[in-house]
């Protein structure tokens, strides 16, 4: 009996150490919320200022590499190299490089694609591995090998972009020397799809609304999502260039760079619309891969975060960013331990039961306070229909998470997988509602 007594006062230790830790990593989300609130106006007047800034002359533009990081993705690829070649930049200044690391048909629509473009006058380049030698990483580094020019675009395979993306990306890249890149906010093609595309686009909203105006407009550490963003290529050099000893190639790039003094910059008024997984189980794929990488990126920058010379400000919102997104694990030993207590018969006092009341408000009240605002202002929803997608989303992703919860142990541990690509359909865009902030649109949501 008495051995029983020991089990389970130490299960019901473990339950009140993961809730405290829950409870300290997911006080990120309200802090957002209140920040976001605080800078929205200057925030906003901000980047509205950086989209008025002005470029130079045609024949004075600088020179753009645009690379194309593709493997296997024969349904959107012809699509994404056709949208690049229409951008609006002087032909003679714009050099694609279609980064081909593919084994199926792709290769030959690419190849074939390249040779048309390049003989109608476009600085179009093939470049194709037969050996996928630290996959996207790899394949963007090799492409640097072959160009010199001072910024670079890079798009993934089921982005579309709008033709007048580079004009207002490089505004502020142009203007400010200390500037690393200039990442677009995600939208949808197929954001109403089905109920996990919903949710899907309920979180990521959020994510893109709230989670990344906010680090923006506070000064704080900016993510580079992979896609949809313009680098300097001195900040990439400077940063130790693409690496692949984590799967998270873009956000280890970012951290590196702005550990060493650059800036960065989100712009939600741009925007560039991109494909979502359909089902749960791409989904799950998907965030299996992200939260490995986000473990590993806590391993590797954790310590020369506190290191740097950032401001305490600056690490403890990384820091922040960075517990919130591996506590999934943290989660699971609550979850479980909270079983065994009950199974044992273990009544709650009140430090517990606060404890997970205030978890809960801080991550799944926040999330979807987070989803619903952005939504709304997006308008991809009004507010019911918002707060309804909101709650999926929680839900959704919660499930998600808790089963990529080993994935993110892993990353913490050094471990890795096979960068492993998320399928793409191509489908014809679904977007009910047109790309309005495209091109600095300055009307209020």
């Amino acid at each position: 009996m008495m051995i029983l007594d020991g089990l389970r006062d130490l299960n019901h230790a473990l339950l009140i150490a993961s809730l405290l830790i829950l409870t300290a990593a997911w006080s990120w989300f309200p802090c957002l919320l209140v920040q976001r609130a605080c800078y929205r106006k200057t925030g906003r007047e901000r980047d509205r200022d950086a989209l008025r800034l002005g470029l130079p002359p045609d024949a004075s533009l600088p020179h753009v590499l645009v690379q194309l990081p593709i493997y296997n993705e024969p349904t959107v690829a012809r699509r994404l190299v056709e949208a690049v070649v229409s951008l609006d930049w002087p032909r003679e200044r714009l050099h694609v490089q279609v980064l081909d690391d593919s084994t199926d048909e792709t290769a030959s629509i690419l190849r074939d694609l390249a040779a048309s473009l390049s003989a109608r006058g476009y600085d179009v380049t093939h470049l194709h591995r037969r050996q996928r030698t630290d996959f996207k990483a790899g394949a963007l580094r090799e492409g640097l090998k072959h160009a010199a020019h001072d910024y670079v675009a890079v798009f993934d395979a089921d982005f579309i972009p709008q033709r007048d993306f580079l004009r207002l990306c490089l505004r502020p890249l142009v203007a400010d020397p200390r500037l690393a890149f200039v990442q677009a906010r995600w939208e949808f093609t197929n954001g109403a799809r089905n109920l996990v595309t919903r949710a899907q686009r309920a979180i990521l909203d959020g994510y893109f609304g709230v989670i990344q105006t906010t680090q923006s407009w506070s000064g704080n550490i900016v993510d580079y999502n992979g896609t949809c963003a313009v680098w300097r290529r001195a900040a990439i050099d400077d940063a130790g260039g693409w690496s692949a000893d984590t799967l998270g190639e873009d956000g280890d790039l970012s951290y590196r760079a702005q550990l060493r003094g650059w800036r960065a910059l989100y712009l939600s008024s741009v925007v560039v619309p991109g494909e979502l997984p359909d089902s749960l189980d791409a989904l799950r794929a998907q965030q299996s891969r992200w939260g490995m990488a986000w473990g590993q990126l806590a391993r590797k920058h954790g310590v020369a975060l506190w290191r740097s010379k950032l401001g305490t400000g600056k690490k403890v919102a990384a820091t922040g960013q960075m517990l919130a997104t591996t506590s999934g694990i943290v989660l699971g030993v609550a979850i479980a331990t909270a079983v065994i207590d009950f199974l044992l018969g273990f009544e709650w006092g009140a430090p517990a039961a606060a404890l997970a009341g205030v978890a809960v408000l801080e991550s799944a009240g926040s999330v979807i306070a987070m989803a619903t605002l952005a939504q709304v202002e997006f308008r991809h929803a009004g507010r019911w229909a918002a707060l309804r997608d909101s709650v999926a989303g929680v839900l959704v992703f919660g499930l998600v998470h808790l089963r990529a919860a080993m994935s993110v142990l892993g990353g913490l541990g050094g471990a890795t997988v096979a960068y492993a690509r998320t399928p793409k359909k191509g489908e014809v865009p679904d977007l009910r509602h047109p790309l309005h902030v495209q091109a600095g649109d300055q009307r209020k949501p």
